[in-house]
């Protein structure tokens, strides 16, 4: 397996990705692998087999795949070649990095606002799905040349990838309300996620959360877990030890400091916790 990574961050945080990997034929990533990003795959060459949520769909040359932030999936390559998958993965707030934007949350309707018509895999015939083709390769290029602004030019080609989804794909519900509903929960999520981001390495307690979405905490939970696959806890969790790990690779500092630094009162919770996420424990993965 060879994989390249490229990635738009503001304020040291990921916004958008563009990973293009390269898989042996036979290679299989396993069926529950997860991320919190939203996520548009481009099969460049090779062939294999998705399994996304318990469906099957045989994955061809030139073929474009859409994946919420909740949906388990697996891929497996096919022989005799090697299969090159190029991926996008981005958060919502990419579509707004841009201190002057207003959000609009008709872009992610593909991702959380689908009718029945819905499939994971976009339809081989339908011409839409040829002029994403060009724009996705168009961001590759844009992320190679990397000219001024190339950021922006990528948003805007994302964003232009997200309005033809919602065009000329019958994929999504057209009903206001269901849009007004999921723009209201979003806007909760996203602001607990910022927190989050924000204040990490300090104590969180879940009323600090109730005050700035001003909901009770079942109900944030509920939707958050609803965008995201996991709690909030898990989430902060996951974005201490995503800290952790970068002092262990990168830094001399002792686990004590460590543990501090990222917002655990002690050791053996940190110790705990560091070996529920990467079954490891600290020592361990500094070794």
């Amino acid at each position: 397996m060879k994989m390249t990574k490229q990635a738009i961050c503001i304020n040291e945080k990921l916004l958008l990705s563009l990973d293009v990997h390269d898989l042996d034929p036979g290679f299989e990533i396993p069926v529950k692998h997860w991320h919190p990003w939203l996520e548009i795959s481009y099969a460049k060459c090779g062939s294999g087999e998705y399994t996304i949520c318990g469906d099957k769909y045989d994955v061809k040359e030139g073929d474009i795949f859409i994946f919420n932030n909740i949906e388990h999936h697996s891929l497996k390559i096919l022989p005799p070649s090697i299969f090159t998958n190029v991926v996008i993965h981005f958060e919502p707030s990419f579509i707004c990095f841009l201190e002057s934007d207003s959000f609009d949350y008709r872009y992610l309707k593909i991702f959380f606002d689908r009718n029945e018509n819905f499939k994971n895999r976009l339809d081989r015939d339908n011409p839409a799905t040829n002029k994403i083709k060009e724009l996705f390769l168009e961001i590759v290029d844009e992320f190679s040349k990397k000219l001024p602004d190339y950021d922006l030019m990528v948003k805007i080609k994302l964003m232009t990838i997200l309005t033809i989804l919602i065009r000329q794909f019958n994929y999504t519900n057209k009903k206001q309300s269901t849009s007004y509903k999921i723009k209201k929960e979003l806007g909760i999520v996203n602001n607990v996620i910022n927190f989050i981001n924000e204040n990490f390495t300090q104590d969180i307690s879940i009323k600090s959360l109730e005050k700035i979405t001003f909901v009770e905490a079942s109900y944030f939970t509920k939707i958050f877990k609803k965008y995201n696959g996991i709690s909030p806890s898990r989430y902060l969790c996951i974005k201490r030890i995503t800290r952790a790990i970068e002092y262990l690779e990168n830094t001399n500092k002792t686990i004590l400091e460590i543990a501090t630094l990222c917002g655990f009162n002690n050791t053996t919770n940190f110790n705990k916790i560091f070996k529920k996420v990467t079954n490891k424990t600290p020592s361990e993965f500094r070794k």
